[in-house]
Parts: C-alpha cells; sequence; structure tokens
C-alpha cells in the first residue's frame, strides 16, 4: 500500500441492481484483508440514487441487509445520481473531511495495515494450529478403535481356538476309553509289548498270548503243540 495510505475506503453500490452476497461480504472482506479499524474509514457510495421511487432513508429502513451494511460502516454514506454534479462530489469531499477528523485526524496509515497483516497471520496460523490438532486427535481415535477392534478379534479367535481344543480332547477321550459295565477302561493296553484292544475280546486274547508264551512251544515256524498234544500253526500268527 502506497504512503501515507487511504484518507478513505468507498465501497460503491449500484441502486439500481439487486443486491449480492458479495456485496454484502464486502465489509467482511475489507476489515479482513486491513483491520478492524478499516471500517472507520469506509463509506458507502450509493450510485443512481435518481433511479428510486423513494428517500434513501426509506430505502435503508426497508432493505434490513443494507442497512446492516451501512452500520458496519459508523452510518457513513453518501448517494450519487446517475447525471451526479459539482454539488454531490463536494459533498462526499466535505463527509471524508469529517470522518478523517472523528479518527482524530488521521488516515488509515501503513502502520495500522501492518498491525492487521500480523493478526491477519497470528489467526490464520491459530486456525491451521487448531485444524491440525482436530486432525490429529481424529486420527488418534480412528487408531485406537481400530486397536480396539483388533483386540476384539484376537480374543474371539482365543475363545473359539480354545473351544475346538476342548471338542478335540473330548472327541479323543472318547475314542480312547470304552466302558464295560460301570467301569472304563483303556480300549488299548498294553501285554508283553502287544498292543491289544479292550473289552472281553481283548482280555481272551490277552490271556490266550500270556498262556502260550508261558508253555514256550512255539517253535520257529509257529509250530505248537496245545493242551491237546495237537501240533499246528499258531493261530493268532495267520492273521
Amino acid at each position: 500500500m502506497s504512503a501515507p495510505g487511504p484518507h478513505v475506503f468507498l465501497l460503491v453500490i449500484r441502486l439500481d441492481d439487486r443486491f449480492t452476497n458479495e456485496e454484502k461480504k464486502t465489509v467482511q472482506w475489507i476489515q479482513e484483508n486491513f483491520g478492524e479499524d478499516a471500517a472507520h474509514y469506509t463509506i458507502i457510495l450509493f450510485t443512481r440514487g435518481d433511479q428510486l421511487e423513494t428517500s434513501i432513508e426509506d430505502f435503508l429502513n426497508k432493505n434490513k441487509q443494507i442497512n446492516e451494511l451501512v452500520e458496519q460502516c459508523k452510518g457513513r454514506y453518501h448517494v450519487f445520481d446517475k447525471d451526479k454534479n459539482r454539488a454531490q462530489v463536494t459533498e462526499l469531499l466535505e463527509k471524508i473531511d469529517r470522518m478523517v477528523m472523528e479518527n482524530g485526524g488521521q488516515h488509515y496509515t501503513n502502520e495500522m495495515y501492518r498491525d492487521a497483516q500480523i493478526k491477519i497471520r497470528e489467526e490464520e496460523k491459530k486456525r491451521r494450529e487448531e485444524e491440525e490438532r482436530k486432525w490429529k486427535a481424529g486420527v488418534k481415535k480412528i487408531r485406537q478403535e481400530e486397536k480396539d477392534m483388533l483386540k476384539k478379534k484376537v480374543k474371539k479367535a482365543a475363545l473359539v481356538g480354545a473351544a475346538a481344543v476342548g471338542g478335540a480332547a473330548a472327541i479323543a477321550g472318547g475314542a480312547a476309553l470304552v466302558a464295560t459295565g460301570a467301569v472304563v477302561v483303556p480300549a488299548l493296553f498294553l501285554i508283553g509289548g502287544v498292543a491289544v484292544s479292550g473289552g472281553a475280546g481283548g482280555k481272551m486274547i490277552a490271556d490266550k498270548i500270556k498262556d502260550f508264551r508261558n508253555k514256550r512251544k512255539t517253535s520257529a515256524t509257529g509250530v505248537y503243540s496245545g493242551e491237546d498234544g495237537e501240533g499246528g500253526l499258531c493261530p493268532w500268527l495267520l492273521t
């Protein structure tokens, strides 16, 4: 901004056009870029005033948005007709002089502008830091939720695995044990290093093997003589 700085910010609005949101935000834009003090140096200049069918005061009273804009500029405004005359220009200059006097005889300075820019940068920095803080908090929350979900899945999988192992053990136990009456005995047992299936049949076979070994009549070819003196092949070797 050129030195020594502007005496006034003129916000020009045509009265024969529709008042837009962009025009409504103009004062806010001036304050955001030049600081809040800029509003003390702003005058709204209405053009095409001769197009109004009523006075400017009645027009402002009936148009809330434009009236609010004037209030943001401390109530300062001026009207030019389509064919503006010298008197209207002179009156505008007089309003500018009065405004300067109300501001202590000072215009909007470069120092004010620099202060405004510093404040704007600080606010922008705070805004970015706040956005970054919220972003990090969101990421942290998502990661924690993922960890909690993973823990639940692992715990569920462990419970399912334990149930499966327990079921397998029960099945193995059922296969390894047989019931004989009210007594549960192993399905397989060892006699002289030979695995024999349990039950009455298993006991009989075991007894036969024991008797056979005690008599020691087994030949190298499997021929033996039983209690009746008859020889033959060991019937248990035929299987």
